[in-house]
């Protein structure tokens, strides 16, 4: 019982350091995406930056920015949004499906 207590003791303490390694990890996303867009605004206007940005392919251009957790739209960043959805049940248990989206921050909408 002992050893059960102290492995449950064990993978909390690191589910909580994973959490705080993931936080720390985006909001060094956030600092280098803001200074990339100021080293881009200092020899670009927005504009020239909208310009070079629309010259690349619409599907390339969406990708790249879903995969550097910032929004299309608006340029806000993206967060990933996890929950549970009911599903009824399953030879007497209930049963869930785990969903997950990207949801922008400041415009709302979902990816």
């Amino acid at each position: 019982m002992k050893i059960i207590i102290l492995f449950a003791i064990t993978v909390i303490v690191l589910l909580i350091k994973i959490n705080k390694i993931y936080k720390i990890k985006m909001e060094v996303k956030i600092c280098m995406s803001n200074l990339l867009f100021d080293i881009l605004e200092e020899r670009y206007t927005p504009e020239e930056i909208w310009q070079l940005l629309d010259d690349c392919d619409e599907d390339q251009q969406r990708n790249y920015f879903l995969e550097n957790d910032i929004c299309p739209l608006c340029g806000g960043m993206v967060s990933i949004h996890r929950w549970n959805e009911d599903r009824g049940e399953f030879w007497g248990s209930k049963c869930y499906e785990k969903m997950t989206e990207l949801k922008c921050e400041n415009c709302g909408e979902t990816y």
